[in-house]
């Protein structure tokens, strides 16, 4: 009797313990994935109007941004377009956005397949919202991803933000 019941003692407590495993894992998995997110999003916007002769931010948006920026160190501007679409098949509950980064006029590449929720503010020389692409001196982005599927009955987040300055506004 005694031996059973120290037996599933310890069954619950692997049990409970693979379970929180599971969920640590994932949760680093999704903190790293955001990291790489975040090393690209910010190397492109350092390089904001670098090289450019004209103001860097052609379109503004809560959710897109394009600026030029020399990102190769080659002399020749580049177009850079962030942008948020609907995963290929439309959206359904659960499902992400996708941010595409896409170089002059080269098809965009996935930067990240899990965001949920993405929001850009401008800011001026003064800090004070803008809406003028010829104003922005700095950017406010703070993005949220998701896990693709629930650890423990409950779907994961990690979320990143961030106000940039790049040096060459």
């Amino acid at each position: 009797m005694i031996r059973g019941i120290i037996l599933i003692a310890i069954v619950r407590m692997t049990i409970s313990f693979h379970s929180h495993l599971c969920e640590k894992l994932e949760q680093a998995n999704l903190d790293g994935q955001l990291s790489t997110v975040a090393t690209v999003i910010r190397s492109d916007f350092r390089l904001a109007g670098f090289n450019s002769l004209v103001k860097p931010f052609t379109k503004i948006g809560a959710q897109e941004t394009e600026f030029l920026a020399d990102i190769d160190n080659d002399s020749t501007v580049e177009n850079v377009h962030y942008y948020l679409s609907d995963p290929p098949g439309g959206r359904h509950p659960r499902s992400h956005m996708m941010l595409y980064r896409s170089i002059d006029s080269e098809i965009g590449k996935v930067v990240s397949s899990q965001i949920i929720y993405m929001n850009i503010e401008y800011f001026d020389n003064l800090g004070q919202l803008t809406t003028d692409n010829t104003k922005v001196n700095s950017v406010n982005l703070t993005i949220k991803i998701e896990s693709s599927y629930a650890v423990n009955d409950r779907f994961l987040e990690s979320a990143w933000q961030v106000h940039l300055f790049p040096p060459n506004l």
